[in-house]
């Protein structure tokens, strides 16, 4: 999953500011777990491609969510 990440960042298929993230993680300057998780100083190169996959995605994420019954709010009884 990681090698089609970096591959896809890479080639500029995922914007310039993740092809810009890839090329921290080849020269070994960054890693992928280290931008996603926010721990590292260039995690702000990888919210924006997350902002807008979440946006691109919302209704499904909300259908999917909603269909989920591990999802349903707990009952107040």
């Amino acid at each position: 999953m990681l090698v089609e990440l970096q591959s896809k960042a890479q080639s500029g298929d995922m914007g310039a500011e993740m092809q810009s993230a890839a090329s921290l993680v080849s020269s070994g300057v960054d890693t992928w777990s280290n931008l996603f998780s926010g721990k590292s100083s260039n995690s702000g190169l990888v919210s924006s491609h997350l902002d807008k996959m979440i946006t691109e995605n919302r209704d499904a994420i909300r259908a999917a969510v909603a269909g989920d019954p591990d999802c349903a709010r707990p009952s107040t009884s």
